[in-house]
């Protein structure tokens, strides 16, 4: 009885020392990252048979117990997983909408509206030159703001670009830890600190990337994107790559196609063309043609009566435009040679003009995980964490922001021009070289590559030919194409090529202009004692051509002031021809047909549509919208930031030390390991008193 009474207070004082040793480390480690509550689990020892009855013999560790609740830790990395994406979202949302916060006297804004007054100014002085030089300055600011408004806009993608390289090594080097903790584990099961530490990633890993754990008996835990693509599984590691733009095949089972899709150009959006008809991809009648989708295939770009957009499959010299990307098709081994098979219908090809992330296999290859422009978390694509918080922010805010900045710009500068280009200025011309290149002088001007050839309509346009000295007027005409299409005498952008339009100008005007082609652009040159004026048309040639023109350039970033009003602001169209060949002194009608494009509705077009707006409230609209996104998101990231604080408080009062607790429990271990010292005290005097009574 005395050495089972010596024996449970030796084994109390091991047990009693444990546990304290087991809550100082809790107190030592109240402030470090990732560390879980500890504390020990005590079991009884089995009791001995003695002469009095079986007899207790103390107690031992059980175990050390490490507190986590593994349901509310899966919820609190789900939910951190969308604070993570909308408030990284939320935080270059604030940055773009500082770029777009508009400044009432002098934003873009501000600056548009001074345009059009300032066309207002013109309309009521025509003949001055003050009113031209104000003009011109103001619109070397809204020019100014538009270019480096874009500067700026392009400036934040290539830091979100750096941004993403070094997130997606940062997952790797998670990702990889992991899979080495993995191999760690199963041999250790007892070593907390390793589970911690496993956590920990994690956590680490959920607040980047939308993950789920499958947690195995042996400790080891398998990690998945929320998607189902394996990222660790048991010591293997599945990481991510950034990398550059690319396309991809995937053709119809009976398919022959034995070529490839090319592209030239970047955009946000990411491309899924299916082929709608089969045939060979060298344009013409028939050729293949195809769908074209933002979303994966779940729609398709559509026209007005909503019926999808098919476009006719060409070779190198038969491109496809979308969205500012090229398209064509050619051999496997050579983006300049057509394809001798045909595609078949069902055919897909997928075209990333942009850098994007891809999730690595061992087997399978890769599989792009860049979330898409509307449908975000669809099939294998991120939808969680800080890294599709960049993307999504790339590709669908800053990329839309460009998009429909760069739209505005482009029907800017074609209303504008436009309307510049039916009118006089106070001097006729002598000589004009168009500003737009045609990249195939040959080929109808819809297919010529110019600018704006889309804009371009069948109609006519004419010229007044005058006597440079005395200012007679010799001739009074519209450009007849009927030399060159017999039978049709107005210009048709689907018949005439800009060689045609050249030979049209000199059968028309023969001795009294000279017409040419320099690098693409047409030429127009008087003959000796003679000038020119514009005198009307309606087919927008002239402004395709960049002929009379008052902006050059086709986008926020190209967008400047026709060489020839720089250098002249007389140059400046606030007249126009009329009916007798006149140009009338005090004439206003060129610029009072600009300033009322201030308020006139005209067609603005992305990928996404085309809507019906002026152009002052279509910018307005542009600014409320990453006003309104910004708050969106804001508001999605306090949302799920409720709810993760929520989660991760119950999890704290599981897992985290309190200090007032564990000085509690520290000292009734003190006092419980005070009395089993008493107690083996005791079992020494009494096994003395039995040796003496023995002696």
């Amino acid at each position: 009885m005395i050495s089972a009474l010596y024996y449970s207070g030796i084994t109390s004082l091991q047990n009693f020392q444990g546990a304290i040793s087991v809550h100082s480390n809790n107190i030592a480690n109240v402030d470090t990252a990732g560390y879980t509550r500890r504390t020990v689990d005590f079991t009884t020892r089995p009791s001995v048979q003695t002469a009095a009855g079986r007899v207790g013999t103390g107690a031992t560790v059980d175990r050390i117990a490490r507190h986590l609740n593994q349901y509310l830790e899966n919820q609190y990395n789900e939910k951190m997983g969308g604070l993570s994406m909308w408030g990284t979202a939320s935080q270059y949302l604030a940055g773009l909408e500082t770029l777009f916060t508009q400044n009432e006297e002098n934003g873009i804004s501000a600056t548009l509206a001074d345009f059009w007054a300032a066309w207002e100014d013109l309309s009521s002085a025509p003949g001055e030159t003050t009113q031209r030089t104000a003009l011109i300055s103001n619109t070397e600011t809204l020019v100014s703001l538009l270019g480096s408004t874009m500067e700026d806009l392009e400036y934040q993608e290539l830091q979100m670009n750096q941004a993403i390289i070094q997130e997606v090594d940062e997952i790797n080097d998670i990702i990889e830890d992991l899979a080495a903790l993995n191999a760690q584990i199963p041999g250790q099961a007892d070593n907390l600190e390793l589970l911690d530490t496993r956590d920990y990633l994690i956590r680490s890993l959920a607040e980047r990337v939308d993950i789920r754990t499958i947690e195995h008996s042996d400790g080891q835990v398998t990690v998945l994107t929320e998607e189902g693509l394996s990222l660790v599984d048991e010591d293997k590691a599945y990481t991510f790559s950034y990398e550059s733009a690319q396309s991809f095949s995937s053709l119809y089972p009976t398919s022959d196609f034995d070529g490839a899709i090319y592209f030239d150009g970047s955009s946000n959006q990411e491309f899924t063309i299916e082929v709608v008809s089969g045939g060979f991809a060298s344009g013409g009648g028939s050729a293949a043609t195809f769908k074209v989708s933002l979303d994966g295939g779940q729609s398709w770009l559509s026209d007005d009566d909503g019926n999808p957009v098919i476009y006719t499959a060409g070779d190198t010299d038969d491109r496809v435009e979308i969205g500012g990307v090229e398209v064509w098709f050619g051999t496997a081994t050579d983006a300049g040679t057509t394809a001798a098979t045909e595609l078949t219908a069902g055919d897909q090809f997928t075209i990333v003009p942009k850098s994007a992330v891809y999730w690595e296999s061992n087997s399978s290859g890769k599989v792009n995980v860049t979330p898409l422009s509307d449908a975000l978390g669809t099939g294998n694509r991120l939808s969680g964490g800080s890294l599709a918080g960049m993307l999504v922010t790339r590709d669908n805010y800053l990329g839309e922001y460009s998009d429909r900045l760069d739209a505005f710009t482009t029907s800017l500068i074609w209303e504008v021009n436009y309307a510049h280009s039916q009118g006089a200025g106070l001097d006729h011309w002598n000589y004009v070289l168009g500003s737009y290149s045609a990249q195939y002088t040959d080929r109808p001007i819809a297919e010529s590559g110019l600018d704006f050839e889309d804009f371009i309509q069948e109609g006519a346009f004419s010229l007044a030919v005058y006597d440079e000295d005395t200012g007679e007027l010799l001739s009074n005409a519209s450009v007849d194409f009927s030399s060159i299409t017999p039978g049709t005498s107005y210009f048709d952008p689907t018949l005439h090529s800009l060689e045609d339009v050249r030979d049209a100008v000199e059968a028309t005007f023969p001795g009294q202009i000279d017409a040419d082609i320099i690098d693409g652009r047409l030429s127009l040159e008087a003959s000796t004692g003679v000038e020119f004026e514009f005198a009307g048309d309606s087919s927008g040639l002239l402004a395709g051509l960049g002929i009379n023109t008052y902006f050059d350039g086709h986008d926020a970033s190209s967008i400047s002031i026709n060489n020839y009003i720089e250098a002249d602001p007389e140059r400046v169209n606030a007249g126009h021809v009329n009916g007798a060949g006149e140009v009338n002194e005090g004439d206003n009608v060129t610029a009072l047909a600009l300033a009322e494009l201030a308020t006139k509705e005209v067609t603005i077009t992305t990928l996404h549509g085309a809507v019906e707006e002026d152009l002052q409230s279509y910018f307005d609209g542009l600014i409320s919208k990453v006003g309104g996104d910004a708050s969106t998101v804001t508001t999605n990231a306090a949302y799920y930031s409720t709810l993760a604080s929520d989660l991760s408080d119950q999890q704290e009062s599981i897992s985290g030390v309190n200090i007032d607790e564990e000085l509690a429990t520290l000292m009734r271990y003190q006092q419980s390991y005070e009395a089993a010292a008493k107690m083996i005290t005791t079992a020494g005097e009494l096994f003395d008193i039995v040796l003496a009574l023995k002696s």
